[in-house]
Order: structure tokens, then C-alpha cells, then sequence
């Protein structure tokens, strides 16, 4: 007995040794966990290190840009004084690596295709995606670009590298982030086509989304008057960007040259067996490319001012995570002084104000990929028509490392309307050739998106502000803009697809619908050639209503001379003019008021509609409770209120029922609410009401009774909760890593209201910014400096921005100055 207890002993201990020595036992994603929980090199040591805050003393690096003084403030922002913009830059890559290393890590191999060599197999058909639609071939063209054609923004990037290279080199295996030992990974030398990856994942984030396929079908089956019927490009009530009613004389100019598309290996092309490689979507999207993206801004002259100067406000609304998308720094260098926000991985400042400006973007939304049906000449697929050429096609390689897996080889057939990037044959995308923005990397401009960003932090007037836009090329933007000396402008920004004149209507009056639908690949010109002259950009300057606003919604009425599409939300543009519009003084609490406002115009139209069609006299108890509680309700989707919970349930019930003959599942295009609002409201009997699976006859009253009557039995058997337990607005890790998050957001908001939290999106960044002889600003976003968990920063934040509380944001004018609220200083040498 003794001898068996011995040997239970030894196996027992035995089988721990080997648990803690070895990586994914059992094939479970788990490092080694003796390696994991040493108490001087694991886990614990990330615990310590976030408590101990910045660091602190001076630093000697081999470099020549390593000079400068960081200043950390009390939530661990740094402000970074410099002589030159290089030597900014390489300090800003050491303090971003310094404590989002392993986000910027695992970012770009989101983007590039790479999580598989980190991740295993969970994530091989999103890796074998982003290699099919051209994100690494695109990325290495920036590059490739930057050197050749642009080589002081290549300076610049390079600069920003060496300091990322410089904390690496310099880091321990037991310093290592969290997430590293957790996946039993390494840092990788940072290079200027990771940066470029980061660029083209915001781009993807922002525009990589298309209908045509969705619209084509519509077309084909309901015709071309049914269709213009149901799926308007125009809604009447849409208030643009630029105000309705502007005259557009546009000045002559050149179209903007288009760049080639990346150049490709010519190999034997083959049609390859890819049926186990099915394309569908797959978690964790680190840039999350569904339409739900958007963004606020808007600026107020000094004439409805309360300060009598302008002010801006700003909020993008990307993807909600931890830690966040943005970076907050001040950059301080002989040429500028600067503060906002960055992107960890790329240089400069990308949202903020400087001591003369201050700027913030929100999305385009206009409709820059384009697909196409290619004219192949054989089976094999090797060759294919444009016009009367018969055009080889090339074939990429790329290599797809898969952690503990043989590598893939993923071959891609590009054409030269782009690369054919679905091989799931049950996709309607299945086969076509793809035309997207950020294959490209424009060069008629004078330089990259960097100097953009570089002018703008130097910017003094508008006449700046104008020559930094002209180096921008993606995404689409809208760019609005205030300086102290009482100018207000927007622009929507970027090398804008010339899809030719507006009206597009043939001599016998049918609708050109070419970039809308799927095209025609066989055809001499693709749908856009060039790109619209810069002087030809949607933009005002200091309109006379007295400020300038966007909400992703259209950027121009439907006067502008040139045809474009796009997904325009109708909501929040709308109800921020309307408010802008009042009459009354503004000031920055009003400003901070407005991005927190949680009122729907989706609501406020749709409601009164639905409550009219409703029989009173013959609802229950419950269903007149319910029904009382809608009545009273003012809009507002609060966190703690019932009425926008059932309201949600009840206009998603009625569409449902609404839309049964052309349901997206079937291979429609999402049809418009404020569409289906005006059918609602002025053809009740139109035959969209009417359920094709029934026999008798339906009009919008029956189906708004019928929708909440369902509603009502779901309600019994599960009652609807408060707006905030409904929406479950979950603030993740990056990297969906349990227990790293923060939970539910405790907040108001909706993607119809300004505060437009809805599930994983929301305000990422809040700024309000006074101009005046010394600018007052104040920002806030859901989550703090720090990349550590274990860090008290690595939350900060998240609780004020729930609240809508803001934090001051200085903009120290020098060392001494900021050496006095500084909680730590960093003295490069």
C-alpha cells in the first residue's frame, strides 16, 4: 500500500511538473502554467507592474532621435517636449509601445491576416479573408509608395518605428504584456508596413462594406420601377453636410489621377479546390467592418458662441473595447504644439487642437468598393475580356502560419479590377472581382496621410487647413474644422471615386446604376477611372446659419453635380442641425450636452405612427400599460427606462413583418426605415404591408396591431427589461480575453440618438474644444492609458464616461510648465 501511495505520489507529481512545463496541453490554449504563475516572470509580475504607475528617471538609447522629456500626468498621459518632429516621434513610438504593445501587435495581424500564428485555427478563415481581399498586397504598396514617391513621410514613419524597436529591444521575457505570456508569444520587430497595415484596417473599419450584390438582386427581380420605388437614393427630409440649396459653381479643374493597383507574382493560374475554406465572418474583429461605424462633429461660430469664438465638438463612434482604439498624447515640438488623440501604431496626432485649431473626422459613408463579374475565357480561369483584349491573370501567393499547424498557401487570382477574394461559391460575391479604396496608395497629391495629419498639428488658419487636406486619400472624411480666429468650415475629404455626372440617366430615362449594383467587368472603364478634383470636395466655409455639423449623413443634397452612393444614416444629423439651429447662445456644457444627448428622431417619427394604429379598447391590462408608457415617453433612449426597450422590440417586430417579400435573408438590401416611415405614414395600404404568407389582404394598421400583440405573449412569458440590460452593451478585451473587460455600459444612447452606443460601438472619443487666445479643451473615452489590466489606468476613464463627465485637457505651452502637474518625468539621453 505504501509502494502504491508512493508511485500516486510521484505521477501526481509528475503530471503538475509536466502541466506547468508545457503549452497547450491537451490541445487547450493555455501556456505553460508553472512558466505563466512564476511569481518573478508571470502573471504576477504584470500585477506589480501595474501598480507601480509611470516610470520615471532618465532613459539612454542608442539613437540619434532618442533626446526629449515625457511628462506623465495624473492619468498617466504623456506630454512629450521635443526640439524636432522626428525625435516627437520616436518618443511617441516608445511610450504607445510602452503601454499598448501587445494591441498594436494583434491589431495588425487582424488586419493582415496573421492571427493565426498566434491564435491557431479559431481564426484561419478570417486570416484567409483579409490575404483574398488584398489587405497585405495593399499594405506593401503604401510602403513600397511611401519610399519611392513620398520618402519624407517614410522619414517620419521610420522615426516613429525606431522608438517602438527601441522599448522592444530593450524589454524582458518577464516584462512581456500579459496577453503575450498568456498565448505564448513574442513581440516582433514594428516596420513601416505595420503602420501601413494600421491604415488600411481603419480604412477597411470605415468603407469596407458593399451592397451591390444585395441591390443587383433587388433589381433583378422587382425591376427598375418597383426598385427606384422601394429603395430611393434621396431622402426629402435629409438636412447634408454641406446646407441644402448651395449653389455648386464649381471652379475647372483636372480629375485626380488614379494609382495603379498593387502589381502581383504572375503564376500558373489554376481554379483551385477551396470548398473546405468556407468564407464566413469570424470573432475577434479587432477592426470591426460592419456598417454600424459612425461618428459626430460639429462646430459653432462665434456668432452663436457664448464665449464669442467658435467651438468644436467631436465624438467618433468606432469599436468599444479595452483598451482603447484611441491614444490620448501631447506632442510639443519646435514646429507645433499639439494634443488629442492617436491610433497606437501610427504616428502623429489624428483627432485634436493645437493653440490656433481644432479639427475631428466622422466617416464618409460613401460607397467606395465596387465588384465586378469578370469575362473569363476558359474554366481555368486564367484569362479573362475587357473590351476586345484578352488579359492574362496573375496569381498572389501568400504563406498563412497557423500556430502549431503546417502553414497555409493561400493563392489569390488579382485581375485588373482587383482581386477575386470569395471562394465560398454560396456567397453571391462568389467570384468577382473586387475594386476597393484601400488596394490603392494614391500619389497625385503632394504627400500622405502623415503630412496631413503633421500640417494640421502646425496649422494656424484655414488656409492651412485647406493644404493639409489636399495630401489625404483615405478613408472618405469628413473633416470640420475651428480656429480662434472665428472661422468654421467641413469638408468631406479624400480621393472621392469619379462615377461621373448627376443625374445618371440614359436618353431613355433608365437609371445608370453602375457601382450600386454588381458591374459588368468586360467593359473598357471600370465605373470610376479618376477621382473628383480636390477644389470639385463637398465644403463650406463659415456658412451663414452659423455652424457646420456632421453625422455620417449625406454630404450633399441632391443638386451636387456628381453621382455618388453610399449608407447615409437619417437620424442624428437631423436632430443635431435642429438643435444647433435654435436660437440661443452655446457654450461648452451645452456642447458636452448635445454628445450625451440620448433623444431619437427614429422614435420621434415612428412612434406617434404606430401608437394611431393601435385598437385601445381592446388591449388588456398589460398591453394598456404598455401602451400608456409609449404614450408618455419623450424619445430618449435612458439606460433605465422601459419604453425604448419595447419600442426597439416593437418597430423590429413590425419591420419584420413589413418586409417579408424582401427580407435580407433572401437577398435583399436592408430596406430604409425613414422609407418605410413615409409608406407608414402616407400609403398604410401599400402592398408592402400586406404578408405574402397569408390569404387575406394586410395594411400597416393590421400589422402594427398584430406586431404588438406578439409582443405583448413575449413579454408575459419574458418580461422586457430596462433599455440597458435590453441593449447589453459589453466594453470586451481587444483580444476577447475573459476577465480582462469591464462589463456592461451603465449609460443612455443608441445609434439613432448623438450618444449612439449600441452594442459594441459608441463614442470612442469625446472632445470639446474652445478657441481663443489659449484653447480650453476637454475629452474623455471609455477606458485609460494603459494596456496592462492590472493597471488602475487601464480602466480610467470608463466610469467618467459613462456618467458623461469629461476631463480637462491642457495644452502645456512648455517643459516647466508641464514638469509642474507632471506625476512622473522621462528624460531621454
Amino acid at each position: 500500500m505504501r509502494w502504491i501511495l508512493l508511485a500516486l505520489a510521484a505521477l501526481t507529481f509528475g503530471g503538475w511538473c509536466w502541466l506547468g512545463s508545457t503549452a497547450g496541453p491537451f490541445g487547450l490554449p493555455v501556456p505553460a502554467l508553472g512558466e505563466f504563475y512564476h511569481p518573478s516572470r508571470g502573471l504576477w509580475r504584470n500585477a506589480t507592474a501595474g501598480l507601480t504607475g509611470p516610470p520615471e528617471g532618465k532613459i539612454s538609447i542608442d539613437h540619434p532621435l532618442a533626446e526629449g522629456r515625457v511628462f506623465y500626468d495624473e492619468r498617466n498621459v504623456p506630454h512629450i517636449f521635443t526640439d524636432d518632429i522626428h525625435q516627437a516621434l520616436f518618443l511617441q513610438g516608445y511610450v504607445t509601445a510602452r503601454d499598448r504593445l501587445w494591441q498594436m501587435d494583434i491589431s495588425t495581424r487582424s488586419t493582415g491576416g496573421e492571427l493565426s500564428e498566434v491564435l491557431g485555427e479559431r481564426t484561419l478563415v478570417r486570416d484567409r479573408r483579409q490575404i483574398r481581399h488584398g489587405f497585405r498586397a495593399a499594405a506593401e504598396l503604401a510602403v513600397e509608395t511611401w519610399k519611392t514617391d513620398f520618402p519624407e513621410d517614410y522619414a517620419l514613419v521610420k522615426a516613429y518605428c525606431a522608438g517602438v524597436n527601441a522599448y522592444i529591444d530593450q524589454l524582458a521575457p518577464e516584462d512581456y504584456p500579459v496577453e503575450y505570456k498568456l498565448l505564448d508569444q513574442k513581440p516582433r520587430k514594428w516596420l513601416p508596413y505595420h503602420s501601413a497595415l494600421m491604415l488600411k484596417g481603419m480604412t477597411q473599419s470605415m468603407t469596407d462594406r458593399s451592397s451591390d450584390a444585395s441591390f443587383a438582386h433587388a433589381l433583378a427581380t422587382l425591376g427598375p420601377q418597383k426598385f427606384k420605388e422601394l429603395y430611393p437614393q434621396w431622402n426629402r427630409k435629409q438636412t447634408p453636410i454641406v446646407p441644402s440649396g448651395t449653389n455648386f459653381q464649381l471652379p475647372a479643374a483636372e480629375p485626380r489621377r488614379r494609382s495603379p493597383l498593387p502589381s502581383t507574382a504572375t503564376l500558373p493560374a489554376q481554379k483551385n479546390d477551396l470548398s473546405n475554406q468556407e468564407e464566413s465572418v469570424i470573432e475577434p474583429d479587432f477592426f470591426d467592418y460592419r456598417s454600424g461605424n459612425g461618428s459626430n462633429n460639429w462646430a459653432i461660430a462665434g456668432s452663436k458662441s457664448i464665449t464669442r469664438r467658435p467651438i468644436l465638438a467631436g465624438d467618433p463612434h468606432l469599436g468599444l473595447s479595452l483598451p482603447s482604439i484611441w491614444y490620448e498624447i501631447q506632442l510639443h515640438t519646435g514646429e507645433s504644439n499639439c494634443r488629442g488623440v492617436s491610433l497606437p501604431g501610427l504616428p502623429m496626432i489624428v483627432i485634436g487642437f493645437n493653440e490656433n485649431i481644432a479639427w475631428s473626422m466622422t466617416n464618409g459613408s460613401e460607397d467606395v468598393v465596387d465588384y465586378y463579374r469578370m469575362a473569363w475565357t476558359d474554366e481555368s480561369h486564367s484569362s479573362y475580356r475587357i473590351g476586345q483584349k484578352i488579359i492574362e491573370a496573375t496569381v498572389r501567393r501568400d504563406t498563412l502560419k497557423v500556430k502549431g499547424e503546417a502553414p497555409e498557401i493561400i493563392e489569390t487570382t488579382w485581375t485588373e479590377r482587383g482581386p477575386i477574394s470569395v471562394v465560398d461559391e454560396s456567397s453571391p460575391y462568389f467570384g468577382l472581382a473586387k475594386d476597393a479604396i484601400y488596394l490603392y496608395t494614391q500619389t497625385d497629391r503632394p504627400a500622405t496621410e502623415l503630412t496631413t495629419m503633421r500640417q494640421m498639428m502646425q496649422a494656424k488658419d484655414h488656409s492651412d487647413f485647406k493644404v493639409a487636406l489636399r495630401s489625404y486619400s483615405e478613408p472618405i472624411m469628413n473633416f470640420a474644422y475651428a480656429d480662434k480666429h472665428g472661422d468654421i468650415a467641413i469638408q468631406a475629404n479624400g480621393f472621392w471615386p469619379n462615377r461621373g455626372k448627376s443625374p445618371a440617366i440614359d436618353s431613355n430615362g433608365v437609371v445608370n446604376y453602375a457601382g450600386l449594383t454588381i458591374s459588368d467587368g468586360s467593359k473598357e472603364q471600370p465605373n470610376w477611372n479618376n477621382y473628383l478634383p480636390y477644389q470639385h470636395l463637398p465644403q463650406v466655409l463659415n456658412p451663414q446659419r452659423g455652424f457646420v455639423s456632421s453625422a455620417n449623413q449625406e454630404p450633399t443634397d441632391d443638386k451636387f453635380p456628381y453621382l455618388y452612393y453610399g449608407s447615409f444614416p437619417d437620424w442624428r444629423g437631423r436632430y443635431i442641425n435642429r438643435r444647433l439651429a435654435q436660437g440661443k447662445r452655446l457654450g461648452n456644457e451645452e456642447m458636452k450636452e448635445l454628445q450625451l444627448d440620448a433623444h431619437s428622431m427614429l422614435a420621434e417619427e415612428m412612434l406617434p405612427l404606430l401608437l394611431a394604429r393601435i385598437n385601445r379598447r381592446q388591449l388588456t391590462d398589460q398591453g394598456l400599460q404598455w401602451f400608456q408608457l409609449l404614450a408618455d415617453w419623450d424619445y430618449a433612449y435612458v439606460k433605465d427606462s422601459k419604453a425604448p426597450a419595447f419600442f426597439e422590440a416593437w418597430r423590429k417586430k413590425f419591420y419584420e413583418l413589413t418586409t417579408d417579400e424582401i427580407n435580407p435573408e433572401d437577398g435583399f438590401p436592408s430596406f430604409a426605415y425613414w422609407r418605410l416611415i413615409e409608406l407608414l405614414r402616407s400609403q398604410p395600404r401599400h402592398e408592402l404591408f400586406d404578408i405574402q404568407a397569408t390569404a387575406s389582404k394586410e395594411t400597416a394598421a393590421i400589422i402594427t396591431q398584430r406586431a404588438f400583440d406578439e409582443l405583448l405573449e413575449q413579454d408575459a412569458e419574458q418580461p422586457i427589461g430596462k433599455w440597458v440590460d435590453e441593449r447589453d452593451s459589453q466594453l470586451r478585451h481587444v483580444g476577447r480575453i475573459p476577465g480582462f473587460g469591464a462589463g456592461m455600459l451603465n449609460a443612455d444612447g443608441h445609434n439613432s440618438t448623438p450618444n449612439a452606443l449600441n452594442g459594441s460601438h459608441g463614442p470612442s472619443w469625446r472632445m470639446v474644444v474652445e478657441l481663443g487666445e489659449r484653447p480650453r479643451a476637454w475629452g474623455v473615452f471609455p477606458g485609460g492609458a494603459s494596456g496592462n489590466p492590472a493597471s488602475p489606468n487601464f480602466v480610467r476613464g470608463v466610469e467618467e464616461w459613462s456618467r458623461g463627465r469629461y476631463f480637462d485637457l491642457p495644452l502645456y505651452t512648455s517643459p516647466r510648465e508641464a514638469s509642474v502637474k507632471a506625476y512622473s518625468t522621462l528624460i531621454f539621453e
